[in-house]
């Protein structure tokens, strides 16, 4: 995946994606936490994983409902 916006690739984001891909949402979920308050690196993580959504690939975003029952 093509990343215009920073220097070099993002292993964490790609991991991210990739999981998101086969449904799971946890990588995502660390992927902001490490982001903190990085408004920047986490709309560019927002719209990388809206990506993976609109490419069909959304079995993800059913978990992330759960995920306050789940992390503190």
């Amino acid at each position: 995946m093509a990343n215009p916006r920073l220097a070099g690739p993002d292993p964490s984001l790609q991991r991210a994606c990739q999981a998101a891909s086969r449904g799971r949402w946890e990588p995502a979920a660390r992927l902001f936490e490490e982001a903190g308050q990085d408004w920047e690196r986490r709309s560019l993580y927002a719209q990388r994983l809206v990506q993976v959504a609109a490419g069909g690939r959304d079995r993800w975003l059913e978990g992330v409902g759960g995920v306050q029952a789940r992390r503190p």
